[in-house]
């Protein structure tokens, strides 16, 4: 495991390091620190460096929903993506779940969403639980429930946490030179996709300035100058994307097909 110890002052910074680093072995105890003048934070949504750094904001608007997440390598969609919403005048409005393939050979992955669930799953069997007693509310009769019950059951491990959001109002840069967030610590969003194709785009633009400007405090600050008009733009149509998702609907699921 690591973590970030805390950001050097600048008598502390004789080498030219702005941070300490400390490291432990979880097999045998031993630690260790290491001092770096750059940090690249891919530490996802809940982001320990921005949560240790003292003059770093919480960027996190909580949606009020509880998700789900799981992959089921055994179980092709045969390269279709299923999107389902919760009908009006039933107990599953505002609730949405996703069967997507999981790439060649590489079987599917699943999401599913519902109005939040009070505290967190302790433990996988609790978590595996929670999200059964959600998928239920389809009718134990259905097709729907019967094909997530099917993913459900296929998948060693299902991750649930509380969604959030990247809440633009807060600033954007880094408050530290040097250190810079990439992926899920930078803009969290909606679990529909994009949240994938923009931690790629992260690391294409930070390799272009990186190989522009060197590995420096222009560089990063380059980054971010160029990810934030298309992130905040991606992030904008994914909310009103998932904002209408959201809405009562009595449709059948939506199919998109070819995506393997």
């Amino acid at each position: 495991s690591s973590a970030l110890s805390k950001p050097l002052s600048p008598s502390e910074q004789q080498d030219g390091a702005r941070f300490v680093l400390s490291f432990k072995n979880l097999v045998n105890g031993e630690e260790m620190k290491a001092r770096a003048r750059h940090i690249v934070a891919c530490d996802g949504v809940k982001s320990k460096v921005r949560s240790i750094l003292p003059n770093e904001p919480d960027i996190l608007q909580a949606e009020n929903k509880s998700v789900w997440r799981g992959l089921a390598p055994h179980i092709s969609t045969s390269g279709k993506a299923t999107f389902y919403q919760g009908g009006s005048a039933s107990d599953t409005t505002g609730r949405s779940g996703l069967i997507f393939p999981g790439g060649k050979n590489a079987g599917s992955s699943w999401t599913i969403i519902s109005d939040v669930e009070d505290q967190r799953s302790m433990s996988e069997e609790e978590s595996r639980r929670r999200v059964l007693n959600v998928v239920e509310s389809m009718g134990k009769g259905s097709d729907n429930f019967k094909r997530f019950k099917q993913v459900i059951d296929e998948s060693s491990i299902i991750i649930e946490s509380k969604l959030h959001v990247r809440d633009f109002d807060k600033p954007w840069e880094s408050s530290y030179d040097g250190l810079i967030y990439v992926g899920d610590s930078a803009h969290p969003v909606r679990p529909t996709g994009e949240g994938t194709a923009l931690a790629f785009e992260d690391a294409s633009v930070l390799g272009k300035v990186i190989l522009k400007f060197g590995l420096c405090d222009e560089a990063l600050r380059e980054y971010e100058n160029e990810r934030y008009e298309p992130v905040k733009r991606i992030s904008e149509k994914v909310k009103n994307m998932a904002n209408n998702f959201y809405k009562d609907t009595d449709g059948p699921p939506v199919v998109f097909d070819n995506l393997e």
